[in-house]
Order: structure tokens, then C-alpha cells, then sequence
């Protein structure tokens, strides 16, 4: 419904507001033994632009009851096949991943527990003007089977930001590990033979429409010197620095390798 708002005053200008219905959607979480997970916390996406413009919040956490409530414009009344994801997830169990729309507002969800968790850490750093509050880095892990998480990222300052995301490797194989960024080099590091909790750092490069695909526990040496179609990119050296802090258990294997 658009409405408009008229003013007799001179000074102030006739604006045209946009109103939509909205749907308030329910979430309990519990675990398979029916307890609450008061430490749930959801992360809500699709229909981006929609939420942005009515500035709608994204994160939320459940209560001490493992509940919590997000009010939504009615699908109802959006295009056709309009929706929303939403992941869900706790320490220490598998997260879920939902797709919301207006005919069904209640959702009860049990999260399982990890059986052969690891985490992968990351901490993000530019080397350039980019500005990561402006355009913050999406970090999405893709899986065997074809599926993947978009990994929730937290931006600190406009040079730096961070992720961890929790893995069951008896529910998932992992495959790739992408970090984009709107002013920065796209990164894929290939996760495949990671097996346990590990953290790397990542240094974006300024953009220059270039991906680079790396095994993360082999050394990177992404100098590109040679010419390449006909030469338009003979001017074109790129260093890309990625360093990989691992787990204590593969300290030994790393001096080893020293």
C-alpha cells in the first residue's frame, strides 16, 4: 500500500510512503533431549534489498526459553514465490537452515549435537583502501554434496572483521572456502582435507577481477608475471598472502615441514 503524507507547510516536503502487512514469526529451539538452547542465535537473509529498505534486523538470539520473534512483510502481499532464509544455530550442535514465508509463522526447531565438530576461524584484513563497513566480505563453505553456508562475518573496523563457523564432519564434507569482497581480490581456498579446528588469517588484495583457487595448507605463490591473452595482462603482478595458523596438533607437522 503506498501512502502519501501532504503538509500545508511550506518547509516541508509531501513524501510518499510505502506500507506493507507483516507476518510475526515464532521460533522455539530446543535439543533432541527437549532441552532449551538459550545460546541459539539466527541470522536472517534473502529478499536483501526488501530488509535493507526497511532497514529490518538481521541477527537475533533466543531467549532464556530458547524463543525468539521476528516480524516480516507478508509474502502474502510480495511477488510470487517471495521468501526468506533463515540459519539457525548453537554451540556445539548442527545448524539448520529455513525457508520462511507467511504460511507458516510458528517454527519449532531441534538442533542435533555435533558429533565430529571443528570450527574454521578466520580473521579478514585489507591491504588498501577498501572499506569493509561500507562493503563488508561475504565468506561462504561449500560442501561434497553441493550445498553450502553463508557464514556470518563480523566487521570490527573498516580494515578488519572475523568469522567461525562450526562443522560436523560426520554431517558434512568440506570442499571450498570463499571470501569475496566488493573492492578486493575473490579468494577460494580449497578446504577439502581440513579435518580439524583451524584459523587463518586472510589479507585481501584491492580488486583486480582475478580469483585465485589454493589448496589452504599449501604455501601460496599467486606472482603472476607471465603475459596472458595477448599480453593485456603482462602489467598485471599479483601477491597474495595467506596465513594459516593451525591447530596445536599440526604444530609438529608444520616444523617438520620447516
Amino acid at each position: 500500500m503506498d501512502v502519501t503524507v501532504q503538509s500545508s507547510y511550506d518547509d516541508v516536503i509531501e513524501s510518499a510512503v510505502k506500507v506493507y502487512p507483516s507476518s510475526l514469526h515464532s521460533f522455539s529451539v530446543k535439543n533432541t533431549a527437549d532441552e532449551v538452547l538459550a545460546n541459539a542465535t539466527a541470522e536472517l537473509t534473502g529478499n536483501e534489498a526488501l530488509l535493507t529498505q526497511l532497514n529490518i534486523v538481521t541477527s537475533y538470539s533466543a531467549d532464556a526459553s530458547g524463543e525468539f520473534t521476528v516480524l516480516l512483510p507478508d509474502t502474502n502481499a510480495l511477488p510470487a514465490g517471495a521468501s526468506y532464509t533463515m540459519n539457525v544455530a548453537a554451540s556445539g550442535y548442527n545448524s539448520e537452515d529455513l525457508t520462511l514465508n507467511s504460511d507458516n509463522a510458528t517454527h519449532n526447531l531441534v538442533l542435533t549435537e555435533v558429533a565430529n565438530g571443528i570450527t574454521l576461524i578466520g580473521a579478514i584484513t585489507v591491504g588498501g583502501s577498501q572499506n569493509l563497513l561500507d562493503e563488508p566480505p561475504v565468506v561462504t563453505l561449500d560442501y561434497a554434496d553441493g550445498s553450502s553456508d553463508v557464514i556470518s562475518v563480523s566487521v570490527t573496523s573498516a580494515t578488519q572483521a572475523s568469522f567461525s563457523q562450526e562443522i560436523d564432519l560426520n554431517e558434512k564434507s568440506l570442499q571450498l572456502l570463499s571470501i569475496s569482497q566488493a573492492e578486493s581480490v575473490t579468494i577460494e581456498l580449497d578446504v577439502s582435507n581440513v579435518m580439524q579446528t583451524q584459523t587463518i588469517d586472510i589479507f585481501l588484495l584491492n580488486n583486480a577481477s582475478v580469483v585465485i583457487t589454493t589448496e589452504i595448507d599449501t604455501p601460496v605463490d599467486t606472482t603472476d608475471g607471465a603475459s596472458s591473452g595477448g599480453g593485456s595482462l603482462a602489467w598485471f603482478s599479483l601477491f597474495l598472502l595467506v596465513l594459516l595458523r593451525l591447530g596445536s596438533p599440526l604444530i609438529k607437522n608444520g616444523d617438520e615441514r620447516k
